[in-house]
């Protein structure tokens, strides 16, 4: 068992060990030394009754079914030796990024005296990245490493040490999502020596081994409570080096609501399974950890080739005659897809662009502010000054004679948002 952060690099270099060193304030280091005092007797005991005390940071991934509440019965049904306390500072949605400039959680990492901080990032690693108004893992996870190094910095000048919770990829996705996640948490994990928790591989081989298990709620991105009891029991296994076997299969806590706020009036069932069941993702759990350390303290992780993007087409440079006029269809840039109008009118000397992009009353429409319309060798191109997420949008359509097929690229001002999508426009 893991009874101080500061001994916690045991796992890190222990390749192939599967149990840990005892450290220097456990009974079995003083073994074959001589008698110690009173107080030296005292000063142990006392560490040995401390809790062991971990803050989650994160969103719902984190606070749905009360993960947190949940680990600390696993492990008091468990019967390890160190009880635990948990502490979280969670809401809907949130980033690394945003918890850094809200201050709540710099202030728990300040205020509270832990062992482990838990660090969880939003479920595209906080960045948005969508191809064809499809999410995906983005592949340059830049923006949660940045953030990772500044919380991980605090935690570390209050002598804790620093848990990265890899999340699960949301359901339906290809395999590449998952190994986006566990790239990205891995690499920044190994540049500051830190842990992790790798639920998202319990999960991949939950779904493999159990496939009539639900870990999913219906929305294919939330954990249901079966799934944040597998994730229970990653973090029993990282924290105490201990597998779950024996642990309760009911487990009753106080709820939380879809705002993460707490209701301590309440004690609920936050999940109740089978034996069977439960003893399942107990194995798979102390399978994942066994594996890790195994593997030097850290899952495999190859980067996994970027999304596939669109490409402009090929087409030929179109006379004025045969851009003139209204044309219409269907453009794929946003989180839905939506109805392009495009009106071209040549002025005689410049020419004149209007657009439109709707969505039938699901988002707002969006007026592009068109400047810079140029007419190329393959079509045209043109930009929205008014941009999006302070970046800039850009449009390319290639000329095919009958329409206008081409992509919208949305890049941020920031890193952590980049959209492209394809377009098709016929003559009205």
């Amino acid at each position: 068992m893991i009874t101080r952060c500061r001994f916690c690099m045991a796992l890190m270099l222990g390749i192939g060990a599967m149990t840990l060193s005892p450290p220097p304030n456990s009974s079995a280091w003083h073994a074959d030394l001589q008698p110690r005092s009173e107080d030296a007797v005292q000063k142990v005991t006392s560490e040995a009754d401390r809790p062991l005390r971990v803050l989650f940071i994160g969103n719902s991934l984190t606070y749905y079914n009360n993960l947190p509440r949940m680990l600390e019965q696993l492990a008091w049904s468990s019967g390890v030796p160190q009880k635990l306390e948990t502490r979280l500072v969670v809401f809907g949605g949130a980033t690394l990024r945003s918890h850094w400039h809200r201050g709540q959680a710099l202030k728990a990492i300040r205020e509270g005296v832990w062992d482990y901080v838990v660090l969880q990032e939003q479920s595209a690693l906080g960045a948005v990245y969508m191809v064809n108004g499809t999410r995906w893992i983005t592949p340059d996870p830049r923006s949660f490493h940045e953030y990772a190094r500044l919380f991980d910095g605090e935690v570390k000048r209050v002598g804790a040490r620093t848990i990265f919770f890899l999340t699960w990829a949301r359901k339906d996705t290809p395999p590449r999502e998952q190994a986006g996640l566990a790239y990205a948490y891995v690499q920044i994990a190994k540049e500051l020596q830190a842990l992790v928790a790798p639920v998202g591989l319990a999960w991949q081989m939950a779904r493999m081994e159990e496939p009539s298990m639900n870990l999913y709620l219906g929305d294919g991105s939330h954990p249901s409570p079966t799934g944040s009891y597998l994730a229970a029991c990653v973090f029993h296994a990282l924290l105490y080096d201990k597998s779950p076997f024996g642990a309760s299969t009911t487990i009753k806590g106080n709820p939380i609501d879809d705002r993460g706020i707490v209701d301590q009036n309440k004690n609920e069932t936050l999940v109740s399974l089978s034996y069977d069941d439960a003893r399942s993702l107990q194995r798979i759990a102390w399978q994942t950890h066994k594996a890790m350390v195994a593997a030097g303290g850290y899952p495999a992780a190859a980067r996994p080739p970027p999304p596939e993007l669109p490409r402009l087409p090929t087409g030929r440079k179109p006379s004025i005659a045969d851009l003139q006029g209204s044309w219409k269809g269907r453009i794929r840039l946003y989180s839905q897809p939506g109805t392009m109008e495009l009106d071209l009118n040549w002025s005689g000397e410049v020419w004149k662009a209007e657009a439109k992009i709707s969505f039938g009353g699901k988002m707002k429409d969006v007026i592009p502010a068109i400047a810079e319309f140029a007419v190329t060798a393959a079509g045209i191109s043109f930009v929205d000054s008014k941009g999006q997420e302070g970046g800039i949008v850009r449009y390319q359509a290639a000329f095919t004679g009958k329409s206008l097929s081409g992509i919208g690229e949305i890049i941020g001002k920031e890193p952590s948002y980049y959209a492209v999508g394809t377009l098709v426009l016929k003559r009205r």
